[in-house]
């Protein structure tokens, strides 16, 4: 299992990066919906945004940093 290596600080600060790439994702996806943005070019950073997003929230519930796993220092 995976050990908590991010303290309360870094928890709230990938909580609050995951909501907010999750909102731009819905924007986006609503943009897209209402053909105001094409299709074929916002498909990608859309799916990026929710996955990215999705990533930061379990991040920051289960208290461990992907990045930090890994070896690499992060200042947060």
């Amino acid at each position: 299992m995976t050990q908590c290596n991010i303290d309360s600080r870094g928890k709230a600060v990938r909580m609050i990066g995951g909501i907010s790439s999750l909102l731009g994702s819905l924007i986006l996806s609503i943009l897209v919906l209402s053909e105001v943005l094409d299709y074929q070019l916002f498909i990608i950073p859309i799916i990026g945004a929710l996955f990215l997003g999705l990533l930061s929230i379990w991040e920051a519930r289960a208290g461990w940093c992907v990045v930090r796993g890994l070896g690499f220092k992060t200042p947060i």
